[in-house]
């Protein structure tokens, strides 16, 4: 799956919605808020103020998907690591007979 950088919105009850990272860090932001006695246009405002934080931090995601790089270690295991041709070790690998997924460091 890809990352995205999506958004969050709130709506006039205080409900959230949205989609990506930006409302993955929201969740994960507003389970750790304590809003209190607030209700109304003062608690949509608070839930509004972390989504609009959730959708700065979200900024970062093109970024990422630019620029980040996977490496791959030779130490890796579930990488196959033969030669495409056996006489010479320096040749590229066979490609994988499955999908194998890199964590972007």
């Amino acid at each position: 799956m890809a990352m995205t950088e999506g958004s969050v919105t709130v709506d006039a009850t205080g409900t959230a919605s949205g989609s990506g990272a930006a409302k993955e860090v929201f969740d994960a932001l507003d389970a750790t808020i304590d809003y209190g006695t607030l209700t109304g246009t003062d608690l949509q405002g608070a839930r509004q103020r972390t989504a609009d934080l959730a959708n700065a931090i979200a900024k970062i995601i093109p970024h990422i998907t630019t620029n980040g790089q996977a490496v791959v270690s030779t130490s890796s295991t579930g990488l196959q690591r033969i030669p495409a041709t056996p006489l010479n070790e320096d040749d590229d690998c066979k490609a994988p007979g499955a999908e194998k997924y890199l964590a972007i460091q």
